[in-house]
């Protein structure tokens, strides 16, 4: 399944080229001049309650296919069918022979799972120790995972001593409670060392475990207070929250995947697992020498507001704050990139186009959704809203990827739409970038993830002039953690605007009610990059 050549971006026009562009790289360069040290966390409402296990489920399957750190390998699936149910998934900058080894460990984890009895995917037996499959299940997505799952062991390990200190000294109601968990976690993780991979997946299971009976209302809260104010994310609690959140998300996973497989037994049965090449890297053809926000203005709007927001980024020059030079650096480095849900929404499109006249393959059930392992980008956000198809995606967490671009197409009608809903986008991302000139408000987010297994809308204190998304999918994954973030994922701070819209009902015939119970007690987050959708 090849991908389109990278020229394929060069057929917008040089018009709409510089209109979408243009107003991007002066509301990132915005955003970076305009960002503050303090994030804002958000409590969940603990009296949510739709669960929507068949999107958490897709999201989770991208989630235990992001191997590493740093964006590149966050993952889109989507689930279609055409007499046989049809898994695709593509990564942001995965390569062919990591597609291959992803594509044979899916398909082992789906196959685990349809040839379990109900009984054998439940968590718990009788004795309230994980079954033999959900212990299975765990250890095939620590082993691939194991890059991440070091990390985090190791980053606890290490910050642990200092906690327990702190503990001891407190005489706060719940120091002892604390105190003796987490001296359990020091013995449990004397493991990790010099030893095999096995032995440390062996080692690293045994830690999750402990931790899921660990984390209860108390222990939350007692971390919540350690780390409330603390943007530093090296800081010992900060560290050991953000671990804690991660580890305990690849056991909450396994419950999802098993309450997928006991609701829909077909998904599990009688299927085919496909890999869509990542999109390649793509230098619009953009002014770069000397542009200012003086220029990009210009290019945006005609009088009167031409010459008020010119004054306006005239007098943020004159106060010090150096936008031009933000500018000047942001275009200058300026390498755009096709997000894996977008990439994949374009394929799934191909596919349909490609069969008109006779059988076309369609989402399951009819749920015209595309999961993902991170929230979808600011931009992604907006690329889906205005999108005619009405493919919904993850909901997203407000920060901008600035580099980013639509998917290549290969037909002039797939054109034509591309070009018609980057059209649709423009003025909003324009009306966004008029809000924080005359706001100078944005908030920056230290990180796209939550360190705690659960998605919470992320709230800011700028105007936020075109957030029409539900957090819904979000909300569902989880009931229930503080957001804690940290910045390290990235490879670049980024910055989040505007307030989460509301969410917003799902009549689709996913809604789950008959396990309600079983998810609102797994707080499921997506890994550590809260934004589906990396700058890479």
């Amino acid at each position: 399944m090849a991908s389109t050549s990278a020229g394929d971006a060069s057929k917008l026009t040089p018009s709409l080229t510089r209109r979408l562009f243009l107003p991007i790289i002066l509301l990132q360069s915005l955003l970076q001049v305009f960002k503050r040290e303090k994030s804002i966390r958000v409590l969940d409402d603990p009296k949510a309650v739709p669960v929507d296990i068949y999107e958490t489920f897709v999201n989770k399957l991208g989630h235990i296919c992001e191997s590493t750190k740093g964006g590149s390998m966050v993952t889109a699936f989507a689930i279609l069918q055409l007499g046989v149910i049809q898994y695709y998934f593509t990564s942001n900058d995965r390569k062919e022979v990591d597609y291959e080894w992803t594509s044979d460990y899916i398909t082992d984890i789906l196959n685990t799972l349809g040839s379990a009895t109900n009984e054998e995917v439940d968590r718990r037996t009788p004795n309230s120790t994980p079954s033999a499959v959900f212990q299975s299940l765990l250890q095939k997505i620590l082993r691939f995972n194991l890059s991440r799952i070091k990390g985090y062991i190791f980053g606890m390990k290490n910050a642990l001593g200092f906690c327990i200190s702190f503990a001891r000294g407190d005489s706060s109601e719940d120091a002892p409670m604390m105190l003796e968990n987490l001296e359990r976690l020091q013995t449990l993780l004397q493991f990790a060392g010099e030893v095999s991979d096995l032995e440390f997946v062996d080692g690293s299971q045994a830690v999750i475990q402990a931790l899921d009976t660990m984390y209860t209302p108390h222990f939350k809260e007692y971390l919540h207070l350690r780390t409330q104010n603390n943007n530093d994310r090296k800081a010992p609690w900060v560290v050991v929250g953000h671990s804690i959140g991660r580890l305990l998300s690849y056991y909450y996973d396994v419950d999802i995947l098993s309450s997928a497989r006991r609701r829909w037994p077909q998904l599990f049965e009688d299927f085919e697992v496909h890999w869509i090449p990542s999109a390649p890297s793509y230098t619009p053809n953009v002014r770069r020498a000397k542009l200012d926000a003086a220029m990009i203005i210009g290019k945006m709007w005609n009088e009167p507001l031409k010459s008020e927001y010119t004054k306006y980024a005239a007098r943020l020059e004159n106060s010090g704050i150096s936008l031009n030079a933000e500018v000047s650096r942001t275009a200058h480095d300026f390498k755009t990139s096709v997000h894996a849900e977008v990439n994949l929404h374009a394929h799934v499109l191909r596919l349909i186009r490609g069969q008109a006249g006779q059988d076309v393959p369609v989402f399951f059930n009819g749920i015209k959704y595309i999961g993902c392992s991170k929230p979808t980008c600011r931009l992604c956000e907006l690329w889906f809203d205005n999108h005619p198809s009405r493919v919904r995606v993850r909901g997203g967490h407000k920060n901008l990827y600035h580099e980013w671009r639509a998917a290549d197409v290969d037909e002039q009608v797939a054109a034509n739409v591309r070009d018609a809903t980057l059209n649709r986008m423009i003025p909003l991302i324009r009306d966004q970038v008029a809000a924080d000139l005359r706001d100078r408000c944005a908030t920056r987010s230290p990180n796209d993830s939550n360190d705690v297994p659960t998605n919470l809308p992320l709230t800011c204190t700028g105007t936020d002039v075109f957030s029409t998304r539900s957090m819904d999918d979000d909300l569902v994954s989880t009931m229930g953690r503080m957001a804690l973030e940290d910045v390290e994922e990235r490879g670049e701070e980024v910055v989040a605007w505007g307030e989460e819209a509301a969410s917003t009902p799902n009549n689709s015939d996913s809604r789950v009610t008959d396990e309600v119970a079983v998810v609102a007690s797994v707080e499921v987050d997506e890994d550590d990059d809260h934004g589906g959708g990396a700058k890479l």
